[in-house]
């Protein structure tokens, strides 16, 4: 069964204005003045955030790397044993950086080789068991409840942080 229209289709006829589109009058229209924006408080920036914590993971990084290098200029990854030259020494974290707030504890980063660093993932479970060892069961246990906790950190406590590593490279260092 079909459904007829009971009026016919029109066809389609442009619109006509109903008031004419030039104005007979004589006003003139002024032109647009720009306006002064209002003073607002400036927001912090973020990349001077960002900026900081690209600082104090490179001063991080390094004291690490420092802090498990032996006297003969090697170290021992953390996840599969292997004794390399301290050129090879990534800083790596078993808690990845994205917890903020063990991104930069002493605890969770150790000395790693790129291929576990990189290449495995960070090689978790031989990093586990090393991890253990070197800090104990308890410091471990308390490492994973503070990779839970939210930490949003403040420039001025970014600033300390890259002043204290940088301190103790200097240490490290003499």
């Amino acid at each position: 069964m079909t459904l007829r229209r009971k009026t016919p289709l029109r066809a389609k006829t442009p619109l006509k204005a109903k008031t004419p589109l030039k104005s007979k009058s004589t006003l003139k229209r002024t032109p647009f003045k720009k306006c002064t924006p209002l003073k607002t408080k400036t927001p912090i920036k973020k990349s001077n955030e960002t900026s900081l914590v690209v600082k104090l993971d490179k001063v991080f990084s390094q004291y690490i790397r420092l802090r498990d290098r032996l006297s003969d200029g090697t170290f021992f990854c953390i996840s599969c044993g292997r004794k390399l030259p301290i050129e090879y020494a990534q800083a790596g974290h078993f808690f990845t950086r994205h917890h903020m707030s063990v991104r930069w504890d002493e605890r969770n980063v150790s000395a790693q080789c790129s291929e576990c660093n990189i290449n495995k993932c960070g090689n978790l479970k031989e990093y586990e068991v090393n991890l253990r060892a070197k800090i104990g069961n308890d410091e471990f246990e308390k490492l994973c409840s503070d990779s839970h906790r939210e930490k949003k950190w403040s420039h001025y406590e970014l600033d300390e942080m890259i002043e204290y590593y940088k301190e103790k490279i200097k240490q490290k260092k003499l």
